[in-house]
């Protein structure tokens, strides 16, 4: 030991421990940076679960109130928006023709269709309208309360087709049907 200095000793031991903390270091430092990366996925998604089950909590307390609104629609809806049985549409349609200065020809009720398991009501009606006459009548149909759907609408010009135009007064014959859904027998 003679041959070496104390200088160099020092020296050669902090090189010594040096290369031992690297040595040591190294694979920690391999192993910790994979494992630290998978904790920081693994705290990601347990923040988003834990957001998605408050979520689910927050629907969950919300159930009963929905329920009770859904039993309350239910409630009205078996009240309210059907026609009763006979002939309540085809006198409400008349009157609506009528009200709206349109000449009505005819009005056929037609026989009573199901849909989806609840009764239907038509009314075929043949009319004579000007055409300001006319938009108004079935903006009030689409509108109307219980609710009318109209379905099938013919539209000609009466005096299209004839060889005098001298007499052109701008009336419509319209053909057109009424619906409305009629509330199931109790």
């Amino acid at each position: 030991m003679h041959w070496m200095k104390k200088k160099d000793w020092n020296r050669s031991r902090a090189l010594a421990v040096a290369l031992l903390c690297l040595v040591v270091s190294l694979p920690v430092v391999s192993l910790g940076i994979p494992w630290l990366s998978t904790y920081q996925d693994l705290s990601q998604r347990r923040a988003t679960s834990r957001d998605s089950l408050q979520r689910y909590r927050d629907v969950a307390a919300r159930l009963p109130a929905l329920q009770a609104q859904l039993a309350t629609l239910r409630r009205d809806h078996d009240r309210a928006g059907y026609w009763p049985a006979g002939s309540g549409l085809a006198d409400t349609v008349k009157a609506m023709v009528e009200q709206h200065g349109a000449t009505l020809t005819s009005a056929q009720e037609k026989p009573g269709i199901s849909q989806g398991g609840i009764p239907q009501q038509a009314v075929r009606l043949s009319m004579m309208a000007r055409a300001d006459q006319l938009t108004a009548l079935l903006y009030d149909l689409e509108t109307h309360e219980p609710a009318l759907f109209v379905e099938d609408i013919s539209i000609t010009n009466r005096h299209a087709f004839s060889s005098s135009t001298t007499n052109v007064t701008g009336t419509l014959q319209v053909m057109l049907e009424v619906s409305g859904y009629q509330a199931k027998a109790p």
